[in-house]
């Protein structure tokens, strides 16, 4: 069950909470192909909406369902929040992203976590490392490589390109679209891609190494602050 002394709920008598016991529904933005969350497209995920239901039923007395927005981006998804077209964005966001210039975390709020994941880099053979300290000490934090040595990180997804931003201070970071992530990859363009899962690491022909970094990934719902 929830902390309510962490995550308190708000007072029914609130527009935002008010609007959604009102319509019904509450409205789940997300980006891209996904058409709905359900327990046969994507279970994990499912059951992490159907407990945020459940518990926000049972404390509202309601019968809320969910209904799931799709746009382009986590950036559309963002800003249609801040826009309250949608009430939420969610349930599978984790990293940071910007509104205007300000941090989406300052913006929003999120919610109670839902789980934590490690991101993982694919790299190419050509860099010779066995784990994610060894790459930190050798390109990373090493300051006599020449641009030719350092090596070209891609990332899809404007939240994994702006970790990948903070996380690889002083090399080149590529921001990928989404169909030319692992392509990229295989034609040289790039020699790691950041944030890959394991349909990624399938997909790549060029020979590569899959290790775990040292940067959490806690994934979340985010509502707006003054809405909360």
């Amino acid at each position: 069950m929830p902390n309510a002394d962490a995550y308190p709920f708000p007072p029914a008598s609130s527009q935002q909470i008010a609007a959604i016991i009102q319509r019904g529904t509450i409205r789940l933005c997300q980006p891209g192909s996904l058409v709905n969350v359900n327990a046969t497209t994507d279970p994990e995920d499912f059951a992490y909406t159907e407990r945020i239901l459940f518990y926000f039923n049972k404390h509202y007395n309601s019968s809320v369902t969910a209904d799931f927005v799709v746009l382009n981006s986590s950036n559309d998804c963002f800003d249609a929040l801040n826009r309250s077209e949608v009430d939420a964005v969610g349930p599978n966001f984790s990293y940071g992203v910007f509104i205007g210039n300000v941090r989406r975390t300052e913006v929003f709020a999120p919610a109670c976590i839902h789980f934590v994941s490690i991101s993982a880099m694919a790299i190419s053979s050509n860099f010779s490392v066995k784990d994610f300290n060894e790459f930190r000490q050798l390109y990373i934090l090493a300051t006599n490589l020449t641009a030719s040595q350092k090596p070209t990180i891609g990332a899809a997804g404007f939240g994994s390109y702006l970790t990948a931003v903070a996380v690889f201070p002083g090399l080149n970071v590529v921001f990928l679209a989404d169909e030319a992530f692992t392509s990229s990859f295989d034609n040289g363009q790039v020699d790691v891609l950041w944030d890959v899962d394991a349909s990624d690491i399938s997909d790549l022909h060029r020979p590569a190494e899959l290790i775990l970094s040292d940067v959490p990934a806690p994934q979340t719902t985010f509502f707006r602050y003054d809405a909360c």
